[in-house]
């Protein structure tokens, strides 16, 4: 399956960009998914508008599902979910949650 992963932290203080990406392409790897790309975003939950999403956004109609580590890396918002979840509606692509 072709995938892409994308990872998310609040602030440029938070390490666990790293921590995400490496169970991300663990998790990838025993599934014998074909990462594509990674996506990433040092921004907080509540900005719907940043770099990596919005191009992730841009080609989502690539891949068959993108990966992240829980939904809350995506969003916290009800609303905003919504909106996500129709973009990946829109293509077809799932939405997979690791943990």
């Amino acid at each position: 399956m072709k995938v892409y992963t994308y990872s998310r932290v609040a602030t440029p203080e938070d390490d666990r960009i790293a921590f995400q990406e490496k169970n991300l392409d663990s998790f990838c790897s025993k599934k014998g998914f074909e990462v594509l790309a990674a996506f990433t975003d040092v921004s907080p939950d509540h900005q719907l508008e940043r770099p990596g999403l919005s191009a992730m956004f841009e080609v989502l109609s690539e891949v068959e599902a993108v990966v992240v580590t829980s939904i809350d890396r995506i969003t916290r918002s009800p609303e905003h979910f919504e909106q996500i979840k129709a973009q990946f509606r829109k293509h077809d692509v799932k939405l997979l949650a690791i943990l």
